[in-house]
């Protein structure tokens, strides 16, 4: 999940417009159906002290599918640029990855990504700079899921997780062009309770993505209330909205 896994972006994101674009291509589900599974704020802080940005993962149950949105503000050179991403995956015990949309800008450039899985093959359609790239397609994935839906996975994880015990998971990183959107693994491991997860009731995990090292602490629904990423020594800290809106401000 880039923006929880990788070294500077907490990155785990879709506006409400994009959603609804992804949700065009899904069955429709009855309103009554609707359950909000998560709705979280979490800011992102370099070094103790170096305030880079906020976001918000938001992810909803629509019959038998589930719908990941964020959106993420980081300051950069002076800007606030802002990236979206959504996913849908199926709401099974494999979340099936089905469909996801990325968009990032950075001052005035922009980035827009279209992907797809179907009968294990992944089709990523690709805007940069206002030029199409070349379409990518990728055949034979098996066992992976989108890198945004990692927390429900821990979620779904949680009861047979042991202190010591060691689970693996592949991923489609949905922002990955350099490499091509190829199959990502890792693996976490439940640590020792320490002060803070017996306070507030969580497991502490050691999750490896990527070769980048990260302390995770996430309550029964896979909902983390902090990480820390060592590489780069940047915290993600779960917050009210209005912290997090407010993060950036002088």
């Amino acid at each position: 999940m880039k923006k929880i896994f990788q070294a500077t972006a907490a990155s785990i994101f879709l506006s409400l417009f994009a959603l609804t674009a992804l949700a065009a291509e899904a069955p429709k589900a009855k309103t009554q159906d609707e359950v909000v599974v998560a709705d979280t704020w979490y800011t992102v802080t370099i070094a103790g002290k170096t305030k880079y940005g906020y976001y918000n993962d938001k992810i909803v149950r629509r019959g038998d599918q589930l719908f990941f949105q964020n959106r993420y503000w980081k300051s950069e050179e002076g800007f606030i640029n802002e990236e979206a991403l959504g996913a849908i995956a199926k709401d099974d015990a494999d979340l099936t990855p089905l469909v996801f949309n990325f968009q990032s800008k950075y001052r005035n450039s922009e980035t827009k990504i279209d992907g797809s899985l179907k009968d294990g093959e992944l089709t990523v359609k690709i805007k940069k700079g206002g030029k199409e790239l070349p379409l990518v397609k990728r055949t034979g994935i098996k066992n992976a899921i989108f890198s945004v839906f990692f927390p429900v996975w821990l979620g779904k994880k949680f009861n047979e997780m042991k202190v010591g015990q060691t689970l693996s998971y592949l991923t489609i990183l949905e922002d990955n062009i350099d490499q091509n959107f190829s199959s990502i693994s890792g693996w976490v491991r439940q640590e020792k309770d320490d002060e803070f997860a017996i306070k507030n009731k969580a497991k502490k995990l050691a999750v490896t993505y990527r070769d980048l090292k990260s302390t995770w602490y996430i309550l029964p629904s896979g909902t983390p209330i902090k990480i820390h990423l060592q590489d780069a020594n940047t915290t993600i800290e779960r917050v009210s909205e209005k912290v997090a809106t407010q993060f950036l401000k002088p």
